[in-house]
């Protein structure tokens, strides 16, 4: 019973979620112009039949695709159990409802311009709705029962596999991507001629070598996770017998991708897809030699976990900043900043559907590493994260928005904006990280712990200066001078305020300063800790064993 009420439940979310996805989607940017209801109505009595040419085709496609996921959730939330004639019978409603919903939406689009209404639409999302329904009478009742299993695996189930699959039908969904299909001699033809079928390995040229290796490096990637959980998933069979069937599968994606117009074939992308495919197999290989237990949460692991969250800030931040043509004038910072203030996903409507769907994974893959790793760095201090989370807001308006003078608001960037007083919270955050993981290393007397130490606060001097410049104002005009917060704090007197070197070395010292005393409030604290638990054998290192009881 536990099972199928978590079946229903996740069922009702995932209906629900998809739903407004649906509606929110249709209207995004969410520009509402109001229109007279009669000339509305007159409209849309008006509303054309697109001729539609090979560029329109992944919009058709799309629109088909789209209320697939909505038809089956909701086949699956509202069907009976047993009744045969009643399942009809709600289907029947349910593609009525589906189709109200798409002329409903249709009809709003006039009040939500630049949205194109047109019958295309209406006619794609009704096919939308019948293969949905379709889909759920040929595999509805094996999904309702192979979900309870998928939400309650443990860790010796069937998740690598699971998982495994899930990934790869969403590499092969967005490597089809945009579904401008075509199965013309001609239009494949044209393709060749335009340089979208490469038949020779590294053919492809890039515009410069960042690219290239951007590119090759990207490809291999993707194809990680899949010899890395198929791997897992089937220990027993033969290694290269895993790998064989991976490039089979790369091999097959591009032949699939020959039937899309736009997307270039391109047979460099099996061999990049073999040397990542063979790096996740060498992982999983190799994962189980070194697993450490989540128990044994030792010093060494959380610099690790610091070092590689500093590090993948590192990649972040050469990946989202290239070619690093930075600009500061203010005309440019405004009309950047001035983003912020418009709706979620509103830029990825003026693209194609495979451009939306590119950005978006593009942030997602980059940023889960992240949470990751911040979660694994911040394992020790989760209680006190938690906390800190909940606080928050209750300490922003306290000490922001309810403060008696400007004194303090005056130094942060925007008068003390959410944004800004977010860039402080972070560099709190790193500098209390790093005081916390130094007061660790100290307290356990672990090996060289000065050179841990120093390596761990460096790391840190460059991120907390980021983070703090950009929490602070970067201009203020005050008793007859113009200066930065970081001068106005940093520097000997209101007379002198110091700059470039000068201030840098300051602002070092400040912060080292601020890390030991956060390192010297937490050592007490790990050093009862350590006093407490007994030692855990490191990898690699045995634990020594009492003197054997003589046999009897």
């Amino acid at each position: 019973m536990r099972g199928q009420g978590e079946r229903n439940v996740a069922i009702v979310y995932a209906a629900l979620v998809y739903l407004g996805f649906v509606i929110y989607g249709s209207l995004v940017p969410l520009d509402f112009r109001p229109v007279p209801w009669e000339q509305a109505v007159a409209r849309f009595g008006d509303i054309p039949y697109l001729n539609l040419g090979i560029a329109s085709r992944a919009d058709w496609v799309a629109n088909i695709l789209l209320f697939i996921p909505l038809a089956f959730f909701w086949n699956a939330v509202l069907a009976p159990r047993r009744s045969v004639a009643g399942g009809i019978m709600v289907s029947l409603l349910l593609m009525a409802g589906c189709v109200a919903l798409s002329i409903g939406i249709e009809f709003s689009q006039i009040f939500f311009p630049p949205r194109t209404v047109s019958l295309n639409d209406i006619l794609a999302e009704a096919i939308g709705t019948l293969l949905g329904v379709l889909l759920w009478w040929a595999a509805g009742r094996r999904f309702t029962r192979w979900l309870p299993g998928w939400l309650s695996t443990g860790l010796n189930g069937g998740w690598p596999g699971r998982l495994l699959y899930t990934y790869l039908v969403g590499l092969f969904a967005y490597s089809l991507l945009p579904l401008d299909l075509t199965l013309s001699p001609v239009e494949i033809f044209h393709k060749w001629r335009e340089g979208r079928v490469m038949l020779i390995p590294f053919g492809y040229q890039f515009a410069n070598l960042a690219q290239a290796i951007y590119g090759l490096l990207s490809d291999v990637a993707i194809w990680v996770p899949a010899g890395l959980l198929y791997r897992i998933h089937n220990r027993a069979r033969s290694q290269v017998r895993l790998w064989l069937v991976l490039v089979a599968a790369a091999a097959l994606l591009e032949g699939l991708q020959l039937f899309v117009y736009s997307r270039v074939s391109d047979v460099t992308d099996i061999f990049t897809a073999g040397v990542g495919a063979a790096l996740g197999i060498w992982m999983a290989r190799h994962a189980g030699q070194a697993e450490i237990s989540a128990q044994r949460d030792t010093v060494s692991q959380s610099v690790i976990w610091f070092a590689a969250t500093l590090a993948w800030i590192a990649v972040l931040m050469t990946v989202f900043w290239y070619p690093f043509d930075f600009r500061t004038d203010g005309g440019f910072v405004r009309e950047r900043l001035a983003l912020f203030g418009k709706v979620p996903f509103e830029t990825y409507y003026y693209g194609t559907e495979f451009r939306a769907a590119t950005e978006l994974l593009h942030k997602l893959l980059f940023f889960m590493p992240l949470g990751a790793l911040l979660a694994l760095a911040l394992r020790p201090l989760r209680h006190c994260a938690s906390i800190a989370l909940v606080l928050l807001p209750l300490l922003y308006w306290v000490v922001v928005r309810g403060a008696a003078t400007d004194n303090l608001t005056e130094l942060l960037r925007d008068g003390g904006s959410v944004v800004a007083s977010g860039w402080l919270a972070l560099y709190l955050l790193v500098v209390g990280l790093a005081g916390a993981i130094a007061g660790r290393l100290l307290a356990r007397r672990c090996t060289l712990p000065w050179g841990w130490m120093t390596f761990i606060v460096a790391g840190s001097l460059p991120l907390g200066y980021g983070l703090f410049s950009a929490a602070t104002e970067s201009m203020i005009v005050k008793y007859g001078q113009v200066f930065s917060a970081t001068q106005f704090l940093f520097s000997p007197d209101r007379g002198h305020y110091a700059s470039g070197i000068h201030l840098l070395v300051r602002y070092a010292v400040f912060q080292i300063g601020l890390t030991a005393l956060v390192m010297l409030t937490q050592y007490p604290f790990w050093r009862s800790r350590a006093d407490a638990t007994p030692d855990v054998a490191r990898p690699g290192k045995a634990r020594s064993n009492p003197p054997s009881s003589p046999a009897r």
